[in-house]
């Protein structure tokens, strides 16, 4: 259950990359690329002042670049949180110290079930929320992208 979950947010993360790529980060990398082109067609200009005129000429990229990276780290950041949240949901519901000193059989199969499904249940619901949090991450990147 969990693992569906996962792979569902990690396609939407890859479709909303891939759209951001196809829509935001090519032309920009085609206005760096063809204001580089510009910074050396003048034979005049000294070496340093062509460097420096090319190195402007990727700062926007740059911008952008460290918006989405971080973006996607803040994600996997507060996902991370979210599953330790579960984990720590989860001990404390089944009154678990993980210290043991049961008399193990049935009983304490059946409990390590519940406990999975109760975690299962509760990353899917932190995957779910952080699924509905990407409109708003894409909002964001594609604001720094203009």
């Amino acid at each position: 259950m969990a693992e569906a979950a996962q792979r569902g947010l990690q396609t939407a993360v890859e479709e909303l990359m891939d759209k951001f790529d196809r829509q935001r980060m090519r032309p920009m990398q085609k206005k760096v690329f063809l204001c580089m082109a510009d910074c050396v067609s003048d034979a005049s200009v000294s070496h340093e002042r062509t460097v420096v005129c090319q190195q402007n000429c990727g700062l926007p990229i740059q911008r952008v670049q460290q918006v989405v990276e971080h973006e996607i780290h803040s994600l996997q950041e507060r996902m991370q949180r979210g599953v330790m949240g579960c984990q720590d949901e989860v001990r404390d519901r089944l009154g678990g110290g993980g210290g043991g000193g049961g008399a193990g059989g049935a009983g304490d199969a059946r409990l390590e079930q519940q406990a999975q499904q109760a975690m299962d249940q509760c990353v899917v619901g932190v995957i779910n929320r952080h699924r509905g949090l990407l409109g708003q991450l894409e909002k964001r990147i594609n604001s720094a992208a203009k």
